[in-house]
């Protein structure tokens, strides 16, 4: 029993050990690539900013495009915490005031604007790197369409599934917007950011629209 135990816990402890390992590499290779950009960034010099030898940072990730492929699936599960915290009821001013904040860190730490214009870059001269950003795209828009059916709910407000998905690529595309935007005009003035998402959130959230009136039958 004792050795089996013993197994176990060591089984458990090097998972643990490499799951650590796993981690640090692709945060590393989140920091290089911002700071050097996908192709200048080497996996020599990401081995070295996570403290580990070149070989074994491709036994963890194959090449580059495997970390591009790990950072996009890292960035979609944060993006699923952040939204399964955020309690349906959330009000107008605690979304104006994130979004204002987002757009002052240049993105936040989940989609750094420089990360996310060079993933995106990848994306178009890489077929796999392309179809993981569509698939998780693609997932975080159906999150958000859960997300505003339970407010909806909530609200007792009545509306379509298609109105649904309009307002959710409404809020993908003004994000994604927000963090393009952030990179080019790092100084906008957050008064006039904020009375722009005072006029624009209304529209993705449904707060103070009239419910959908019932559509006629063909």
């Amino acid at each position: 029993m004792t050795t089996t135990t013993n197994r176990k816990g060591s089984r458990a402890n090097a998972e643990e050990h490499g799951a650590a390992q796993r981690l640090r590499i692709l945060n590393a290779a989140r920091q290089r690539f911002i700071e050097q950009g996908f192709h200048a960034a080497t996996m020599e010099s990401i081995a070295q900013l996570a403290g580990v030898s070149t070989g074994l940072s491709y036994r963890y990730f194959q090449n580059k495009r495997a970390l591009v492929l790990a950072l996009i699936e890292q960035n979609l599960e944060e993006d699923q915490r952040g939204l399964a915290t955020l309690p349906a009821s959330t009000g107008m001013k605690t979304f104006v005031d994130e979004l204002a904040a987002l757009y002052e860190s240049g993105g936040g730490d989940s989609w750094n604007a420089v990360l996310f214009s060079e993933i995106t870059a990848a994306g178009a001269r890489d077929e796999e790197i392309q179809k993981k950003l569509v698939e998780a795209e693609a997932l975080a828009n159906d999150d958000f369409v859960q997300w505003l059916k339970l407010r909806d709910k909530e609200k007792s407000i009545k509306r379509s599934a298609e109105d649904a998905r309009v307002r959710a690529l409404l809020m993908r595309c003004l994000f994604s917007g927000l963090v393009v935007r952030s990179t080019r005009e790092p100084d906008l003035d957050l008064g006039l950011l904020k009375a722009m998402l005072r006029r624009v959130l209304p529209l993705v959230l449904g707060d103070g629209m009239d419910n959908e009136p019932p559509r006629k039958k063909t």
